[in-house]
Order: C-alpha cells, then structure tokens, then sequence
C-alpha cells in the first residue's frame, strides 16, 4: 500500500524519494521508481539477454504486491504464482529487501515513542526488532573483520618488512569510559573486568539484561514475570531515572569478587536479583 511506502520514505531510512526498486523472476528483471506520494512508477523491464524496456508507461501502483503481480501476470503469463513482494523486491541503492526497510522504519518509531505509550504488543515487537538490529549488526562486523583480515595478509605478502599504513582495527574508547564511570563511584580499585555500568533505560537495555538472566539463572526469569511486563518496565525506569549505574547489593564486599566466582555461585546471582527487583 502506498502508505506503508509513505512512511518509509518520510523516515530516516534510506529509502527516498526517486529512489530505484526491483525485481527479478526467472531471470527476468523488472524496476521502478518511488515517488515522493509512496507510488511506484517509471517501470522497466529487462528480459533475459535482452536490452532494458520501458512498460506500464501511464501507469502507477500504489504497493509492491499490485506492481509485482501485474509485471509477472501480463508480460509473463504467470497467473499461479505466490511472490512474497515485500520480502524479494529489493532497494536498488543499498540493496536491501524492503521487508527489512519497513523493519528499520518500525524499529525507529517504536523506538522513538516512550516505553509508556506502547503496548505489551508493541513492546515485544520493538524487542525483537532491536535484537534483529543486534544480529544484523554482528554478521557487518564479522564481515568486516574478515575483509580487513585479508586485507593484512595481501599487505605483508606484497609489501614485507613494511608498516601497516593503517590501524584497521582501532580500540574502542568507550570500554576505557566506563571503567572510569566504576572508579569514580567506588573507593575500591575494580578491574575493567570485573564490573561493568547496566544501563536500564531502553529496550533494548532491558532486553540484554533479561537474556543474561536466562543464561545465567533460569530461576530469576520467574521472578520476572511476576511483575509482567508493564511492571518491570516502570521500575526500570524509575531506577534508571535515580541513577544511572547499578552496583548489586551484597552483604560480602562484591568487588573483591571476580566475574568468575560469581558464575560458579548461582545462588549469589539469585539473591542478587532479589534484592533487586524487590527494592523499592
């Protein structure tokens, strides 16, 4: 529908206006343009090992499915076909489906909005969406480390003996940050290691901690979900408006512990938990 269009294009996504969209099946390629209404125009079609042809001249399609539907039925006569347009028309510029633009789009509104205003439904959806982002994000960067990788190995075999003219892989500054974030709020001398700021106040923030849970302690998640999920939500943001660093609460000096003594006690982490969703 070309509202759905629409609000991409009026997004930060990068999706905009003229932008080029297509298609191919059974080697058959078909494009378009977006106009700034969320139409779709300027449709061209390119037969297999033939030159680019201009169709559909005085027409215009208001979504992806009418525009994928009528190029296959009336220039190929294929009338029995299920094509998932949102999921195999493509963004010509970044090459992305525009399942995924229309994923970006939602992420960022739902994003946008306070965690008040949504609903349980939404909340899940803007969680899952965050956590495709995570994912997505991840794979770029394995990408990347592989190319630079090859990248080095080509320099040293062409160039031995000589200085890599660039740090492919810089140190990131914000580890050092936040280390500095847990000197300054404690008199003990913590190791970058052994404690590190959780952040509450998104999504996404709360999401991670949740998941670490599962990991760690099944039994905490129960608790949980007694809360439901408007509960945890406004707790969470109460705490992250007092403050904006947690450390957990315990009888024993906690930071004299290491991470891995923590994870081979999981009745340190339950308690942990309980003390925490607990306080008032």
């Amino acid at each position: 529908m070309a509202r759905r269009l629409l609000n991409i294009i009026q997004s930060p996504v990068d999706l905009l206006e003229g932008d080029k969209i297509f298609f191919t099946f059974k080697k058959h390629k078909f494009s378009a343009n977006i106009t700034n209404a969320g139409l779709i125009h300027n449709v061209c079609w390119e037969p297999p090992q033939k030159q680019e042809i201009k169709i559909f001249l005085t027409r215009t399609f208001e979504s992806l499915t009418d525009w994928t539907e009528t190029c296959i039925q009336e220039k190929l006569d294929e009338y029995h076909t299920r094509y998932s347009a949102w999921r195999r028309v493509r963004h010509m510029k970044s090459g992305k489906p525009m399942e995924q633009l229309y994923k970006d789009y939602q992420r960022l509104k739902l994003g946008s909005a306070k965690p008040n205003k949504l609903s349980t439904q939404e909340m899940q959806q803007l969680l899952t969406l965050n956590a495709e982002r995570i994912l997505y994000l991840e794979k770029c960067l394995e990408a990347r480390d592989e190319t630079a990788e090859k990248w080095i190995n080509w320099f040293k075999e062409t160039h031995k003996g000589e200085q890599l003219p660039v740090e492919t892989n810089a140190p990131i500054e914000q580890e050092k940050k936040e280390e500095q974030i847990v000197q300054r709020h404690t008199n003990v001398n913590v190791p970058g290691e052994v404690v590190q700021p959780m952040l509450l106040n998104s999504p996404s923030g709360a999401y991670m901690v949740i998941q670490r849970l599962k990991e760690t302690n099944p039994g905490a998640v129960q608790s949980i979900k007694t809360l439901g999920l408007n509960g945890f939500r406004d707790m969470t943001n109460k705490f992250s408006d007092a403050q904006k660093v947690w450390y957990p609460p315990s009888n024993e000096p906690w930071f004299t512990k290491s991470i891995g003594e923590i994870n081979n006690n999981p009745r340190v982490i339950a308690q942990i938990v309980h003390e925490f969703f607990s306080k008032k």
